[in-house]
Order: structure tokens, then sequence, then C-alpha cells
């Protein structure tokens, strides 16, 4: 649910190199993804203090056991993703595009949902409720966050709304 960036002090190693594909490739896969992971375990107290202030009446919970009163929102916090399953996003957004060019990296930053969480609402007013929250406290807009709109889906599934906001920690 939440989008890693690099800062401009990380980026900045990369004056430490010579400017070869190999040290660009070794501080982006090996070095950024790392830092990325990091800095999403060190935000997700406070990730989770944003998310339950915005929905001050909804139910909690580390995981997702599926047990909801069905009256009210349920937040389901899932663990921050990993540096294995992160290496993994890596290669694949990799193998997507060049990555000695110079548009495309540091490829590390194109992976997204570092920190997640599911949100799920007893009915139509409260799914729309929610979307509008979380699209109102994280700012989404073209370029700042995504909405994926799954309601009319041409498969049998949950309505869903697939949202990656921006989350910069205090």
């Amino acid at each position: 649910m939440c989008s890693s960036d690099l800062s401009d002090e990380a980026l900045a190693l990369e004056r430490n190199f010579p400017a070869l594909p190999k040290y660009r490739q070794e501080l982006d896969k090996n070095i950024f993804t790392r830092l990325m992971t990091l800095t999403a375990d060190a935000a997700s107290a406070s990730f989770k203090s944003s998310i339950k202030d915005a929905f001050p009446g909804a139910t909690f919970e580390e995981g997702h056991s599926g047990v909801s009163d069905g009256s009210n929102l349920h937040v389901c916090f899932g663990p921050v993703k990993g540096i294995e399953r992160t290496l993994v996003k890596y290669d694949e957004y990799a193998a997507e595009v060049k990555n000695d060019d110079v548009n495309n990296w540091p490829v590390a930053p194109h992976i997204k949902d570092s920190l997640r969480c599911t949100i799920v609402a007893p009915n139509g007013e409260a799914f729309a409720s929610a979307t509008n929250t979380l699209t109102r406290e994280f700012d989404v807009r073209e370029g700042n966050g995504r909405m994926k709109n799954s309601l009319l889906a041409d498969i049998h599934k949950p309505p869903n709304v697939l949202m990656n906001l921006i989350y910069t920690a205090p």
C-alpha cells in the first residue's frame, strides 16, 4: 500500500563508483532495495498510526484472520514486504526495462506496496467513505499514488479497489 522512495543521500552513493552498468545494478539491487526495506520497516508503526487516525471507529488486527463483526470497517495490517520478495519484484521490473537506461534507473523505487493493509467495509456506503478518506488523507491523484478500480471486473470476485498510496513517515 505504500511506495518506498530513495533519498537524495542514497542516490548520491552513485558518485562514489565509476559510471559502469555493473556498479549501477549492484547499488540498485543490493543496496537500494535493502534501504527501501529498512525504511519501510522503520516507517511501519507510523504508517499504522496514520491509518488508525484516518479510521477512528474501525477495528484493527495484524495479519488477516478474516474475522469482522460486519458492522464497521475492519483494517488488517500486512507484514512489511521482506527483502526476498522485494528482490523478486526487483527482478520482475528490471526484466521489463533496460537497467542501464538513465530514465529507468534506479529500478528499486518502482517496487510498490512495501507497507500494506486491507480495509474491509461492511457496506457500499462505508466502502465509498473509506475510499474517499484514503484519497483525501493521502492526496491520491495523478502522479501521487494510484487507484485501480476492480468493481466491474469480468471475473467473479468480491468488489474491491486497490490503492497505492505515497506515505512519508514524519
